[in-house]
C-alpha cells in the first residue's frame, strides 16, 4: 500500500475474448494462479527459503527437508487468484506472451483509480513482483533457522504453521528471476483475503482445460469504469480495421472515442 500511483499506468494484455467481458461486463478476472505460465509459482519464494536454510543448517539437513516437506503438503490446497499488470507499454514480448501472440489488445489502466477500487471494495491492493534469487536476508530464513536450531522461532507467529501461512501469503509476490524483464504488478488473494472477498468461483471450459477464477467489478457509486480504462492499443499482428471496435465502443456507452482507442506501432511478425 505505500505506493503512491497518482498519475501513473499499468498495462494489461489480452485477447479480444477477454476484452469483451472486460468492456460489456466492467469487470476483470482473477485467474488461479497455478493454471499461470511460471511452473513455480507459490513454490519460488519457498524453495529459495529452504535452500538458504539447509545452507545455514547442513548438520541438519534431514530435519529442514521433512519440515518443508511436510509444510508444503499442507500449503498445496490453498488455491490464490490472480490478475496480471506490468510497467511496460507497447512491449514486443508481452505482445507475444500475453496479447493474443500480437493479435490481442494492450489496456491501460489508471494505476491510483484501479488500486482504490481494489482496496475499498475488495480489501486488495496493486502489490509489486519481486524476483528473488537467494532468501539468505529474508525474515523467515531467520525465523525457519532459529525453529530447527532451537524449537523456537523469535517471534511468536503462534506455531510454525502460521509461520509458514505467512510465507505462503508472501509467495505470491516474488517470482524466479528468468521472468524479471516482465516488470510485473499484481492483484492477489491471498490465505487470508479470500474469505473477505465475498465473492462465488466461477468455471470456464476453455480449449486448455478449466479455468477457475474470481469476477471483481471495475466500478461503484464513487468510479466509473471509463475513467478507469485509458487506453486501448491495438495489436501489431490484429486486424488494422479498428473502425468496428470504435463502433462497437460507442455502443456499449464508450466517449471519446478517438483519444481511447489506437493502433501499435511495434513492429513484431
Amino acid at each position: 500500500m505505500s505506493i503512491e500511483w497518482q498519475g501513473k499506468s499499468l498495462y494489461h494484455y489480452t485477447d479480444f475474448f477477454a476484452l469483451q467481458g472486460i468492456i460489456e461486463n466492467h469487470e476483470i478476472w482473477l485467474n488461479n494462479i497455478k493454471c499461470m505460465n511460471d511452473t513455480k509459482e507459490i513454490w519460488h519464494l519457498i524453495e529459495t527459503i529452504e535452500k538458504a536454510v539447509l545452507d545455514e543448517c547442513c548438520e541438519q539437513k534431514e530435519k529442514v527437508k521433512n519440515l518443508f516437506f511436510n509444510q508444503k503438503t499442507k500449503l498445496d490446497p490453498f488455491q490464490i487468484y490472480s490478475f496480471s499488470l506490468t510497467l511496460l507499454k507497447n512491449d514486443a514480448a508481452q505482445w507475444e506472451r500475453y496479447g493474443g501472440h500480437g493479435a490481442g489488445v494492450c489496456l491501460e489502466f489508471d494505476a491510483k483509480k484501479l488500486n482504490d477500487i481494489m482496496w475499498k471494495n475488495y480489501n486488495l491492493y496493486i502489490q509489486e513482483v519481486f524476483y528473488t534469487e537467494s532468501a539468505e536476508k529474508h525474515q523467515a530464513t531467520d525465523e525457519i533457522v532459529s525453529y530447527i536450531k532451537t524449537g523456537h522461532t523469535k517471534r511468536d507467529w503462534g506455531g510454525i504453521n502460521l509461520l509458514f501461512t505467512n510465507i505462503l501469503a508472501c509467495a505470491t509476490a516474488h517470482k524466479h528471476p528468468s521472468f524479471e524483464s516482465e516488470r510485473e504488478y499484481r492483484i492477489n488473494t491471498s490465505a487470508f483475503s479470500q474469505e473477505k472477498l465475498k465473492q462465488q468461483l466461477n468455471y470456464r471450459m476453455e480449449q486448455w482445460g478449466i479455468r477457475e477464477y474470481y469476477t471483481l467489478k471495475l466500478e461503484d457509486d464513487e468510479t466509473k469504469f471509463d475513467g478507469l480504462l485509458k487506453k486501448i492499443k491495438v495489436g501489431p499482428k490484429a486486424d488494422k480495421n479498428i473502425d468496428i471496435l470504435k463502433r462497437y465502443l460507442e455502443a456499449k456507452g464508450f466517449d471519446n472515442i478517438t483519444d481511447l482507442v489506437e493502433i501499435s506501432d511495434c513492429p513484431l511478425r
